[in-house]
C-alpha cells in the first residue's frame, strides 16, 4: 500500500502535471464565473457530440483516471460538486482543452494526454483564411477578462501543486527551481502548445507566462513549508488510519477536522528543505 510519502516515477511527470495543473483545479473557480448560456458547459453536449476514450482504446487512460482519483481524494470536494473526468477520442480544432464545466466535469482530449500540438492543426487551414479567422475569433471570445483569468490560473496552479503533493506526487517534477525556467513543466507545455504561433494569429495574451506560473507555485510551496506547527499536526493526523484507530486517535481526528487546508503541509516540508 502506498504511504503519503510515496512519489511516483518520473515517467508520470507530464501526464500528472497536465492533468493536475491544467485541468483538475479549475473546478474550484468555475462556480464564480458568470457567462452566457453555452451548450459546451453541459456534460451531455460532450457525451452526445464526442466519443469517450477508454482504456480499451489505450491503456494510458486507466493511468489518467488513477491519477485523477488520487488527487481528488487528497483535495476533497467543493460543496455540491463532484469532479469527474471525461476523456474524448476526438481533438476539437476550435476548443482549447482541458477545460472544466460548472457541474464539475473535467474534459480532456487525446491530444492533451500525449502533448500533441493543438495549434499545428491550424497550419492545415492556411489556405482557408475564413476558417482560420473563425477559429481565432472563437478563441478570442473565450478570453475576455485577462487579469481575472491570469489570477485564477495562478491560484489553480498553486492548489493543483499542493494537492498533487498530498496525493503522493513529487511537486518538483512540475516546477524545478534548480533547473530554472527551462526545466519547468510550464515551459515545456508552453513550447509544446506552440503558444507563439497562437499569439501571432492575433489571439490575446490572457494567460500567465511560464515564468510567472513557476515563480508563483514555488513561492506558494515555500510559504506552506513555513507553517511548521501545522505541518507537524497534519503529519500526525495523516498517519492515523480510521479503520485501525484507537478511540483516542479518533477523538483527535474529530477535534482537529482534517480538511484540505490542514493537510496542505503533510507532504511538503521535506521537499521544500531541499529547494532552499
Amino acid at each position: 500500500m502506498d504511504t503519503p510519502m510515496t512519489f511516483y516515477k518520473s515517467s508520470d511527470r507530464a501526464l500528472c502535471a497536465a492533468l493536475l495543473t491544467l485541468g483538475f483545479m479549475a473546478y474550484i473557480y468555475s462556480a464564480g464565473v458568470s457567462a452566457l448560456p453555452n451548450p459546451q458547459e453541459r456534460i451531455d453536449y460532450w457525451q452526445q457530440n464526442y466519443s469517450e476514450l477508454t482504456e480499451v482504446d489505450d491503456p494510458r487512460v486507466a493511468n489518467v483516471h488513477h491519477i485523477f482519483g488520487r488527487v481528488l481524494q487528497a483535495a476533497g470536494n467543493r460543496y455540491g460538486v463532484i469532479p469527474r473526468l471525461f476523456i474524448i477520442k476526438e481533438n476539437p480544432f476550435n476548443i482549447v482543452l482541458p477545460i472544466s464545466i460548472p457541474d464539475g466535469w473535467i474534459i480532456l482530449s487525446r491530444q492533451v494526454l500525449w502533448h500533441i500540438n493543438f495549434f499545428s492543426a491550424l497550419s492545415l487551414l492556411k489556405k482557408d483564411n475564413n476558417v482560420e479567422q473563425k477559429v481565432v475569433s472563437e478563441i478570442q471570445g473565450i478570453f475576455t477578462q485577462t487579469a481575472k483569468i491570469e489570477a485564477k490560473e495562478l491560484r489553480a496552479d498553486e492548489r493543483g501543486i499542493l494537492f498533487s503533493a498530498m496525493a503522493g506526487y513529487n511537486p518538483f517534477a512540475i516546477v524545478d527551481e534548480q533547473a530554472g525556467e527551462q526545466g519547468s513543466f510550464f515551459h515545456e507545455w508552453h513550447e509544446l502548445l506552440n503558444v507563439s504561433q497562437y499569439e501571432q494569429m492575433g489571439a490575446p495574451n490572457t494567460h500567465p507566462t511560464s515564468s510567472q506560473r513557476s515563480t508563483a507555485v514555488l513561492a506558494r510551496l515555500k510559504q506552506v513549508s513555513e507553517q511548521s506547527d501545522l505541518f507537524s499536526l497534519g503529519w500526525v493526523l495523516s498517519c492515523i488510519k480510521p479503520e485501525s484507530s484507537s478511540w483516542r486517535q479518533k477523538r483527535l481526528v474529530n477535534f482537529y477536522d482534517i480538511s484540505p487546508a490542514v493537510r496542505y503541509t503533510i507532504i511538503l516540508q521535506p521537499l521544500i528543505i531541499k529547494s532552499r
